[in-house]
């Protein structure tokens, strides 16, 4: 195990960008609901975020 945990390391990395940056580390959610189910195909992934990326 790494000395200093993933999410710190990263939160004092991107600190001064974390108005412009969003890491996200969990999705693949059916309907955006966890109940619904898993859906971690990489075709899903880069749907979402191709759709994520047009909204902007």
């Amino acid at each position: 195990m790494h000395p200093i945990p993933t999410k710190k390391l990263l939160a004092k990395h991107y600190k001064p960008y974390r108005k412009d940056v969003v890491i996200a580390t969990k999705f693949g959610c059916k309907d955006a609901r966890p109940a619904v189910g898993l859906d971690s195909r990489s075709e899903t992934i880069r749907r979402i975020v191709t759709e994520a990326s047009l909204k902007d």
